[in-house]
């Protein structure tokens, strides 16, 4: 038998801060349903499966510079490998004897590998230049708009499964922004472990709670450079108190802004 391992994310974000168009995609394990698979190929046989699955690339995330050039993101806004191994699949070479078989098919088991990465989505994030040693312009400073908790919770935080049975677990990284047993944390330190399941007034090194429910003017920065990413710092306005409601109609747009010296 041969094992495979297909690299995935809980999401794929591709799109234009200008449209802020995004695009969904996830790795999906067709099941041998034979209706189902009829209405998407138009013949099919579930004794005879005619489908491959090999070892996929891990997943990248990037940023496009210049002109259309692309540029991996690492560190604290790249990819993470969150688990390994974990929903297992056995594929190909069907063993049914009293039923037509294709006796030339592979045998497999096919696992997933889940990567995941801190979660920036066009519309919500800013990047500022600065000119390096040549002149040329270059990214310094990304900055995502964290508005207030509804916001957090739902375009910035990535929900975390109840459940710590898919172990062994990769590393969350500083700036990444999770939802957890109902509550919205952001990690601050790189580390192993799940936030609290409740809020305490026991402050966390690793975990902070999100609490912006004032006003919108949060927001991260993250610091770039040729050698990779970091988080920075976060910066807040604690005087300001404009704060829409969810069913605001009466509010067209507001825009970011960040300059830092």
């Amino acid at each position: 038998m041969k094992t495979n391992i297909v690299n995935t994310t809980p999401f794929h974000l591709t799109g234009s801060p200008r449209y802020h168009t995004v695009k969904n995609e996830e790795t999906v394990l067709i099941p041998a349903d034979y209706l189902y698979q009829d209405r998407i190929n138009g013949t099919y046989d579930k004794f005879f499966p005619c489908y491959s699955l090999d070892t996929s690339d891990v997943p990248t995330i990037e940023l496009t510079i210049g002109l259309g050039t692309p540029k991996p993101l690492k560190g604290d806004l790249g990819t993470t490998l969150f688990r390994d191994q974990f929903k297992g699949k056995e594929v190909g070479k069907k063993e049914a004897f009293s039923s037509p078989v294709n006796s030339n098919l592979e045998y497999k088991k096919v696992f997933y590998a889940e990567h995941w990465y801190t979660k920036l989505t066009p519309g919500w994030c800013v990047i500022q230049t600065a000119k390096d040693v040549q002149g040329k312009e270059t990214p310094a400073y990304l900055v995502r708009a964290l508005g207030n908790d509804q916001v957090c919770r739902s375009i910035h935080a990535i929900d975390l499964p109840s459940s710590k049975q898919a172990s062994p677990l990769g590393s969350f990284l500083p700036g990444m922004i999770v939802k957890y047993e109902e509550s919205v944390w952001k990690c601050l330190k790189k580390t192993r472990s799940y936030p609290p399941r409740k809020p305490s007034k026991r402050p966390s090194v690793f975990w902070e709670l999100v609490e912006f429910a004032s006003n919108v003017f949060n927001a991260d920065v993250f610091s770039m450079s040729e050698s990779g990413s970091s988080y920075f710092t976060e910066v807040t306005d604690p005087v300001r108190t404009f704060n829409p409601k969810t069913q605001d109609d009466s509010l067209v747009l507001f825009n970011v802004a960040y300059h830092h010296s």
